[in-house]
């Protein structure tokens, strides 16, 4: 279902003290190298529920206990650096107690996340364009053209110097966003905003 978490159909289902968990994930990042997941699962079949955000819940997942136990995890091989894998669950059982809050508040744990994973996301993309833009301007600096270094080319030090400024930008935009977070203040807006500009600069760059 991608991002449109409403429409997720892997059940979590109590039974005694524990949650029986059926259904699949993909797409999931560097699952291979945690020690623990946060899992969003139907607890309330969707037919039952009023609202799409009502009948998820969050639960904690000891990776290395559920895997071989309910839980199969495939590194997806078309992903070039094979961090993002397939999650399959068939009768994982979770003990009861790692229920996160209450049953049903899933969504809304999920909602409370974005922001930090927003902003590391924007973090993330940030990195990359720094590194993209250091092997630029080495380039540019040691490969020569018509008697000077590319550097040397005006037309080419501009483009330079625009992607130096798309990035300084978006450096900044992650930093407020983080500000605002560590502040405790809403930074909703702020995080998106900064993950949707740092990770289309990364790409141009």
């Amino acid at each position: 279902t991608g991002t449109d978490t409403t429409s997720l159909k892997t059940t979590a289902r109590k039974e005694g003290d524990a949650y029986v968990v059926n259904g699949q994930k993909v797409w999931i990042s560097r699952i291979q190298h945690s020690d623990l997941m946060v899992l969003l699962a139907r607890t309330t079949p969707k037919e039952q529920t009023s609202k799409k955000t009502e009948g998820l819940s969050a639960f904690i997942v000891d990776v290395n206990q559920a895997e071989g136990n309910g839980l199969e995890i495939r590194p997806i091989e078309s992903m070039i650096n094979h961090h993002s894998c397939e999650l399959f669950f068939d009768d994982l059982h979770i003990p009861a107690d790692n229920l996160l809050g209450e049953e049903g508040m899933g969504y809304r744990i999920a909602l409370s996340n974005l922001e930090g994973g927003r902003i590391g996301i924007a973090a993330q993309s940030v990195g990359m364009a720094r590194a993209a833009l250091d092997h630029a301007v080495a380039y540019a600096q040691e490969r020569q053209s018509m008697g000077t270094s590319l550097m040397g080319h005006q037309a080419v030090a501009f483009r330079l110097a625009d992607m130096a400024t798309r990035v300084e930008a978006a450096h900044q935009m992650v930093l407020h966003a983080a500000a605002l977070r560590d502040a405790g203040r809403p930074a909703l807006k702020e995080a998106s905003m900064a993950k949707l500009f740092a990770s289309e600069i990364a790409e141009r760059v």
